[in-house]
């Protein structure tokens, strides 16, 4: 993880991180303009020897892919139709050369909510869709697990032509804000869970100053990787590759050096590996 360390240091570029739409994190990311290397979409996976890592939590989560206000309610009418409520669009995923439902389609996928998100309510994401579509038709409704909702991540990580989904959710309470994750493929028309992440990042800063924020960094690991490290996207390393285990990285960071690393505006910073740490919450 020192290796990472160093590497992570080094690396720039990527998207501005913000946590799942809470008000409270946007605030938070909007103190910061630090990037997360690992959060990049311009490729799959972030290759270190055997192990792909693919989300990093350090800043508070990778953020959905914005859409077009025009897209958005050409989506929220084919989902919900005419009377469509106040619903919001919170990430899409194309295809890509690969399918979402299928390998070889050509798909797009949106996280549909039927209304904007509250991360201090926690029947949030109650009704979400994953809606897919091929070109503007609408082919699929399926029903989008409860406390997720944004699409964050697309990536095809075993290989085998479908790209796989990375849902998150965030709750605040208390001063304290937890972001869960969970990892799916849409195979089949269905929702088929990969991985379930749990939570993957706890800040309980505002409610408990004296407290320590956890985050993790999301990986696979495989039986085989390439000889040189680097970031590339995991197809052009030989095509399908089964994932031995999923798994995840974990960081640790007290609130006050948190603080002090915010104002300084690299929050990344202030947080260090900790190997005893084998899941965050419950």
């Amino acid at each position: 993880m020192e290796k990472l360390a160093a590497k992570l240091s080094q690396e720039g570029g990527g998207e501005p991180q913000t946590a799942d739409g809470a008000s409270v994190a946007a605030q938070k990311d909007q103190q910061s303009t630090a990037r997360d290397p690992i959060n990049r979409k311009d490729t799959d996976v972030f290759l270190l020897g055997k192990e792909a890592l693919f989300a990093s939590y350090l800043l508070g989560g990778p953020e959905p892919e914005p859409v077009p206000k025009g897209e958005e309610e050409r989506v929220l009418r084919a989902v919900f139709g005419k009377d469509a409520p106040e619903g919001k669009v919170r990430g899409k995923a194309e295809s890509a050369g690969d399918g979402i439902t299928a390998p070889d389609r050509n798909e797009t996928v949106y996280l549909v909510l039927p209304e904007p998100p509250a991360a201090i309510d926690p029947q949030a994401g109650r009704g979400g869709v994953l809606a897919v579509f091929e070109g503007n038709r609408l082919t699929h409704k399926i029903a989008a697990p409860e406390g997720y909702t944004a699409l964050v991540r697309d990536l095809d990580v075993d290989g085998d032509g479908v790209r796989e989904l990375l849902l998150q959710g965030s709750f605040y309470n208390m001063g304290e804000l937890t972001i869960s994750a969970q990892l799916i493929n849409l195979r089949g028309g269905k929702v088929n869970v990969v991985h379930d992440f749990g939570v993957v990042y706890d800040d309980p800063c505002d409610g408990h100053p004296d407290g320590e924020a956890r985050a993790a960094i999301l990986k696979a690991e495989y039986a085989e990787g390439p000889e040189e490290e680097g970031r590339r996207a995991l197809k052009q390393q030989g095509g399908p590759r089964r994932p031995i285990r999923f798994g995840a990285d974990y960081y640790r960071a007290a609130c006050k050096e948190l603080k002090k690393a915010e104002e300084a505006g690299d929050p990344r910073s202030a947080f260090r590996p900790a190997p005893k740490i084998k899941k965050i919450g419950p």
